[in-house]
């Protein structure tokens, strides 16, 4: 039966990777940072593994892919056994199917995954086959295996599989259009502000002051001062930060929810200064885009965390340096927001944390 299920592999474009312990094989697929792993088993004397011998081998493989890079790794192991019950105990229920061989058909547990990259049916249908065979043998009649006919059913998935993957290579260097836009409207703010000469009157065009947003309720001001900016050099530094991390984030989470998160962390940033502000009676005015980014920083800083320390090409030890730097460049600075950067930072992580979602999860 595995012969036939690598085969199914095959033909749906699966790689093979290659693995030292004779009862196992490996096939891959990646789409982006994610990879779908199946792991076909053959339980033959029922005494190949023990569960612990059998998961940490699961937790080898896992580990091989992530080193690639790769942030979600689906994986499913299809058992082809006799023996469906000590197969139950070897591989658990949880992203297993089990090929029993001495009744033809897949079995699929509770917890097991409904499909699978579309598997389910050609498999099913090559337990069938098994049956049918049986019967078609003792009557001598030659019939044409359904696996070995599976190359006209995969042209069609392989178009697709085409289509998909210049799909991906598009979005991979692609601009993110919503963290592009936001870059844009702060150049242009900016540029209008200089050409009219505006710079000095910051106040009237929508600086963070508390005063005005308690007592005159002029709330605007928490989005307004996100997209002023006090020099070219204010601009600049905050503009490059938000391309490059905001590109990633917006990628990972999708527009809609980079959107929330952006306008979210800054405004609680701009929340936790006025309030910093008004417990010392303090009267300042506060602008800049550095709370939503420090919001942005904070999300990419969750994701990588979650995601076990690394990030395609983004690391803990990378982005927790670049915090503590960014963070210490303000507190050693003078007329700096550092309350409404702490903020944003705290505000990036906790809405990320609601708002993101591995699409699969690791086993």
């Amino acid at each position: 039966m595995n012969q036939k299920a690598a085969f199914i592999l095959e033909a749906r474009q699966f790689r093979k990777v290659e693995v030292n312990v004779p009862q196992i094989q490996v096939y891959y697929q990646v789409f982006e940072e994610n990879a779908h792993v199946v792991v076909l088993l053959s339980i033959n004397e029922g005494n190949e593994f023990t569960k612990e011998q059998y998961e940490h081998i699961l937790r080898q493989i896992q580990e091989s892919f992530r080193k690639r890079g790769l942030i979600n790794v689906s994986m499913l192991t299809v058992a082809s056994t006799k023996e469906s019950e000590v197969a139950k105990k070897v591989c658990g229920e949880q992203n297993t199917w089990i090929i029993d061989e001495s009744r033809s058909v897949l079995l699929l547990y509770e917890h097991s995954a409904s499909d699978f990259c579309g598997l389910r049916q050609p498999f099913e249908q090559i337990c069938r086959e098994g049956c049918y065979s049986q019967e078609t043998e003792s009557s001598g009649k030659e019939e044409v295996p359904y696996y070995q006919n599976y190359h006209e059913r995969a042209q069609k998935q392989e178009g697709r599989n085409r289509e998909a993957s210049k799909k991906q290579i598009q979005n991979r260097y692609s601009v993110s259009i919503v963290n592009a836009c936001l870059v844009g409207i702060n150049i242009v703010v900016f540029l209008i502000m200089d050409l009219f000469q505006l710079s000095d009157k910051m106040l009237d065009q929508g600086a963070l002051y508390w005063p005005m947003i308690i007592y005159e309720h002029q709330y605007y001001r928490l989005i307004t001062c996100m997209f002023l900016h006090g020099g070219i050099d204010h601009l600049l530094n905050n503009m490059l930060v938000l391309f490059f991390i905001g590109d990633k984030v917006e990628k990972i989470i999708g527009k809609t929810k980079y959107l929330i998160l952006y306008f979210g962390a800054g405004i609680i940033a701009g929340v936790c200064s006025m309030r910093y502000n008004m417990d010392r009676m303090l009267i300042t005015r506060s602008i800049g885009a550095s709370g939503a980014i420090f919001g942005v920083v904070g999300a990419i800083a969750y994701i990588v965390i979650i995601n076990r320390g690394r990030l395609k090409d983004i690391s803990s030890r990378q982005i927790l340096l670049f915090v503590m730097l960014s963070l210490y460049g303000g507190f050693t600075s003078q007329g700096v927001d550092n309350i409404a950067h702490v903020g944003g930072l705290l505000a990036g992580g906790i809405l990320t944390a609601i708002l993101y979602k591995r699409s699969v999860r690791m086993r």
